[in-house]
């Protein structure tokens, strides 16, 4: 998919976050169950942000992104990858087939390079952030119950 007709599908930002855990803790019956939750919540999180990066590499460097390229890129920019059905739903078009396929799989190895640092540093920060809504929201629940 290019960039000109590219629309995101795929958003669940800080707020979204914020408000999951908040729920997880103040609806869940117990530890365990809202720990399960919380993880849900921080899995989605992450995976917007991953869906973000390369939302902006396509951007910038404007390539034509396909689910398979989108999931290598992950791969070697985060050591994780997004479940391919979610890739599919971002980054799929309609009709395409495998003889029109993204010449962008030979510059994988180049973008890697050019944004990797980018990728390995936004982690580290959304880890701390994460962390600080985690606390923030169980203190708020904590008043509020």
């Amino acid at each position: 998919m290019t960039p000109k007709n590219y629309k995101a599908k795929f958003h669940f930002n800080e707020k979204d976050l914020a408000h999951d855990i908040y729920n997880a803790y103040t609806t869940s019956g117990n530890a365990r169950i809202a720990g399960g939750k919380i993880t849900i919540a921080i899995k989605k999180y992450k995976v917007h942000l991953m869906m973000t990066m390369i939302r902006k590499i396509m951007v910038e460097q404007n390539l034509d992104i396909t689910p398979r390229v989108a999931l290598r890129l992950q791969e070697r920019l985060f050591n994780r990858n997004v479940a391919y059905p979610t890739l599919i739903a971002e980054f799929a078009e309609k009709g395409r087939t495998s003889s029109n396929r993204s010449d962008v799989f030979n510059k994988i190895d180049d973008l890697v390079d050019m944004y990797k640092g980018e990728a390995e540093s936004e982690m580290m920060s959304v880890e701390a952030k994460i962390n600080e809504i985690k606390s923030r929201e169980k203190m708020r629940s904590q008043k509020s119950g």
